[in-house]
Formats: C-alpha cells, structure tokens, sequence
C-alpha cells in the first residue's frame, strides 16, 4: 500500500526537479549525428570502508574516451584547415556542458581569431564537410557532432536526448536541422 505524506514537501521537490529539467532539455536540440553508443558500469569503487563493504559503480560510454573532444575528432585533426581547428577550439570553449549546440557568429569567431571574414566562412563548411557541425534553421546556431565535440556526460546527454527527441531530427529541403520555435 502506498501512502502519502510530505504532499506539500514532495509538490516542493516534484517542482524543483521539473526546473532542473527543463534547463537541462532546454541545453539539447535535434541532431542528425548518430547516438548509436553503448553504456557500460564502471567500477570506480570496491573495497571495506570501517567495516562495510562499498560499491561505487558509474554509468559510462564504452570504448569512448571523452574530456571535451572525442576520439573521432582526434583521427581527422591532422587533415583539417588552421581555420577549422580554430573553429573547433572556439566550439570547445562555447559549448555548454551537456548540450550539443553553440552559437557561432563571424564577429565572435574572428574576435577570437584574429583571423579574417573569408576565413569564418571556410572554416564552417570545412566543419560541416568534415560532420563536425551541422546547420540549422536558425542564424549563427550548429548543432556539434557529440561524437567530436563534447562536454559533459555523453550516456546521459543521449538518454535524454532519445527521451526528447524519440523521433530523431527533421531536416529542410538544404539539409538544415529544424528548430522548432
């Protein structure tokens, strides 16, 4: 039998993690990159604390190595452009963590450059060439390739992202993401 007490305790909490939630799904827009991950538990902990036995175990993507750029990014870097890598970099420190979108726009990307107005544009069809980023419908947002670019918890960003998004992403008749306003 189920009982309810805290009602006015538990409608607190019920509320406050519906906001965390809502900030974190407001962090992830559709992406046309794939999710195909598997997740494994690692062992972070085994062993007697004061007696007790402790398990610590995490949820983890297996066989990816992440800090802030993946593997995969790591095994076409040598053929990108100098402009591109300095894309990658602005992305690497714009994006937000556990979100799979950045704004880029020239001014920004050429203040942090010092690199000139053609060169923002070669470096973001280089990007898109090389499925680093991808378009959208709105100005000066791209989706990043989780699978390049990421920070943050990728088993968790894609949980919720399947959650969000079971249908995956819809694409205009250019190839741009959707955005749904």
């Amino acid at each position: 039998m189920r009982y309810s007490f805290e009602t006015k305790a538990n409608k607190i909490y019920a509320n406050k993690v519906a906001s965390y939630a809502e900030e974190d799904a407001a962090k992830i827009i559709p992406t046309k990159f794939s999710l195909d991950i598997e997740i494994e538990e690692k062992e972070i902990l085994n062993s007697i604390v004061n007696n007790y036995q402790v398990y610590i175990n995490k949820s983890c993507t297996k066989g990816i190595k992440y800090s802030i750029a993946g593997e995969l990014f790591d095994l076409i870097a040598y053929k990108l452009r100098r402009d591109t890598l300095l894309l990658a970099s602005f992305i690497r420190l714009n994006i937000i963590y556990n979100g799979n979108y950045v704004e880029i726009t020239e001014k920004d990307f050429i203040q942090f450059s010092g690199l000139q107005k053609d060169c923002f544009y070669n470096a973001i069809e280089d990007a898109i060439n090389n499925k680093i980023i991808a378009r959208t419908t709105r100005k000066s947002i791209y989706v990043v390739n989780h699978n390049m670019i990421f920070k943050g918890n990728l088993g968790e960003f894609i949980a919720k992202y399947k959650i969000k998004y079971p249908d995956g992403c819809k694409v205009d008749s250019n190839g741009k993401i959707i955005l749904e306003h």
